[in-house]
This record gives structure tokens, C-alpha cells and sequence, in this order.
């Protein structure tokens, strides 16, 4: 939906989950996605944060005691897309394309201001 992103991604590694920062590319029909830096997880719960500052500056954010929260990654300036712009998302997919008895399990979804 956009030529650029960033996002936060959880992954079923083989040593247990993994949390991701992303950035990505679009461009005629080619997606450019790179890991920028990744953590382990010893737990499947996490809350996911993004701090969006001046001139459409990002910086992603996660916490595990869901007190404390720990940068990942790096800034990221949000660019518009093609027909939406930029937007905030939650989604599960399978990207082996195969039947899978997995499941993502989100209990809510707060976007807001701190200001």
C-alpha cells in the first residue's frame, strides 16, 4: 500500500519467537525487505510500541513486563502510499503459503496520542 514501511514483526524461529524491526521497498512489482535488527523472546507476550515524532519520524518500541520499554531497530521516516498513506496495522499470515495449525492471538489495539 506504500513504495516504503517499517514494521515490528513476531517470528516462529527454532529456538522459540523472535521479534523483528523491518524496513521495506516497493518498487515495480519487487518488495525489498530487510531485518534491521532482531531479539529473542522467552515469552509469547509482548506489547509493541511505535513513537511517531516530528516530520513523520518513527522509532518502534517493545516490552515484555509491560512496564518497561525497549527500543529496536532504528528511526524510520514514514512516507505516504500509493492510495492510503501511512497506517497502523496488526496481521497474521503464513508465509510458507501452506496449511499451518498456527494462530496470532491479539487481546486489543489502542492507537493513540500521548499529548
Amino acid at each position: 500500500m506504500g513504495r516504503e514501511w517499517g514494521c515490528l514483526a513476531m517470528t516462529k524461529a527454532e529456538t522459540g519467537l523472535e521479534l523483528g524491526m523491518y524496513t521495506g521497498t516497493y518498487f515495480q512489482g519487487y518488495d525489498r525487505t530487510e531485518k534491521i535488527e532482531s531479539v529473542a523472546l522467552d515469552r509469547d507476550t509482548c506489547l509493541l510500541g511505535v513513537n511517531v515524532g516530528r516530520d513523520a519520524v518513527c522509532r518502534f518500541s517493545y516490552s515484555t513486563d509491560g512496564a518497561s520499554f525497549q527500543p529496536i531497530g532504528r528511526e524510520f521516516k514514514a512516507a505516504a502510499g500509493t492510495w492510503i498513506g501511512a497506517k497502523a496495522d496488526l496481521f497474521h499470515i503464513n508465509p510458507d503459503l501452506a496449511e499451518s495449525s498456527g494462530y496470532a492471538d491479539f487481546d486489543w489495539f489502542r492507537f493513540g496520542s500521548e499529548n
